[in-house]
């Protein structure tokens, strides 16, 4: 996870999840615009999250 600069502000490595599905509790992190990115052996993807 980074902020609007790219600086990373959270890495979190999930091994051999079975899930879909992740939860990042945001309450730790100020308003703004971050990036969440997902690796994967099959590709990588980039989401934007806004926190008010």
């Amino acid at each position: 996870m980074s902020n609007i600069n790219g600086q990373e502000i959270k890495y979190i490595l999930l091994e051999s999840k079975k899930s879909d599905n992740y939860t990042i509790k945001c309450d730790e992190f100020s308003p703004g615009v971050y990036f969440i990115t997902l690796q994967t052996d099959s590709g990588t993807s980039t989401k934007k999250l806004i926190i008010k």
